[in-house]
């Protein structure tokens, strides 16, 4: 589902899977067997799985390069910006005129994490999803991209220079876990728990307080952002296995603490969530999975939709619609989370079901996504 904007006025347009995603999906794969068996693990990125992905998706979307760093401490991806106003000018531009996003001056960094696979255990399909959100970052042309763009575009020799400081980090990191397995054990640890409780930010931010003003002002603008990415994600015919990612990476299916789940995580979960709301772009993961069922929603409304496209919307809707149904039962009967049940209740009845203070500003972000 995209917007295309012509003469100001908004055409929903649902783009839908590609065969080179079906490919790259096939490389996530045979990467997945590696990683859980342990095969080259430690030269993931340069791995031919790995190559043929960067290979295919930097075909597919025409642009000078996308990257792909693995790491093994956080149950987590990102992106590095790596692009300016000037571009972003021009991705709009080619999306006027083609319906796609393409940008031949464009640089794509992604950092994806190995716990993703071995922890959540993410399938190919949730992988690619998580990396289309996090390649939607770089197609964001919207004004909240211009206020956060960083022009890394710039920096003489930028593969050497991206590449040579990970490869310094994983050297500390081999030598600390040779030479002190122990306290190796205990921080990789210790970052998963708080991935998994999702306090890094928090963390982070209570510890510096220079980052506490800076968070507060810029909050509200990159939760534009995130929606984008999200959304883009679904362009392309992802939104449910974005949905399934994010669920397994925050809602404890397969997780680190997922044994050991009971009323006191459930209270740490809800503050956590509420807190994070103040100083993490990132919308609540229910608020997440309700915007994605409107905007499939909306798509359906397209009257040059194709067929095959109307009849995959629909089957996208009712995985959606069932999702959400099967979550608030489970909330409903497990006893061990009433604070999440409590709130989910509250934004039920008053807030369409998103759980995040920001939609408040929906009006603001609907203009902008796509």
């Amino acid at each position: 589902m995209g917007v295309f904007i012509n003469n100001n006025s908004l055409l929903e347009v649902y783009l839908g899977k590609s065969k080179q995603f079906e490919e790259v999906e096939k490389e996530f794969k045979k990467l997945i067997q590696k990683v859980l068996t342990k095969k080259n693990n430690d030269i993931i990125d340069d791995s031919q799985e790995n190559k043929n992905i960067e290979s295919i998706l930097t075909d597919f979307f025409k642009v000078k390069r996308i990257k792909i760093h693995w790491t093994d401490k956080n149950i987590n991806a990102c992106t590095l910006p790596a692009s300016h106003p000037l571009i972003n000018l021009n991705i709009l531009k080619n999306f006027k005129e083609t319906k796609n996003f393409i940008s031949k001056n464009l640089s794509i960094y992604i950092i994806m994490d190995k716990n993703l696979i071995t922890i959540p255990k993410l399938n190919e399909k949730e992988l690619m999803a998580l990396l289309l959100h996090e390649i939607g970052h770089n197609f964001d042309y919207t004004p909240f991209y211009f206020l956060q763009a960083f022009p890394l575009l710039y920096i003489p020799f930028i593969d050497k220079i991206f590449k040579s400081g990970f490869n310094l980090k994983n050297q500390i990191d081999n030598v600390i876990q040779e030479k002190l397995p122990f306290i190796y054990k205990l921080l990789t640890f210790k970052g998963k728990l708080i991935s998994k409780l999702g306090l890094g930010n928090i963390i982070v931010t209570i510890t510096s307080p220079m980052l506490i003003l800076k968070k507060l002002t810029s909050n509200i603008l990159m939760y534009g952002r995130e929606r984008f990415a999200d959304s883009f994600a679904a362009t392309y015919g992802y939104a449910e296995h974005l949905a399934s990612s994010i669920r397994k990476i925050t809602d404890g299916t397969g997780t680190l603490v997922n044994t050991v789940e009971n009323v006191l995580i459930d209270f740490l979960k809800v503050s956590s969530t509420i807190s994070k709301s103040f100083i993490d772009p990132h919308p609540t993961t229910k608020t997440r999975i309700t915007n994605l069922l409107d905007k499939l929603k909306k798509d359906l409304n397209d009257p040059d939709l194709p067929k095959e496209l109307k009849e995959d919307l629909n089957s996208n809707i009712k995985y959606f619609e069932n999702y959400i149904e099967k979550y608030d039962e489970i909330l409903k009967n497990d006893k061990d989370r009433i604070f999440s049940y409590t709130i989910e209740k509250i934004a039920n009845k008053f807030f369409g079901g998103k759980t995040d203070f920001r939609e408040i500003l929906n009006f603001i972000y609907k203009k902008t996504e796509i």
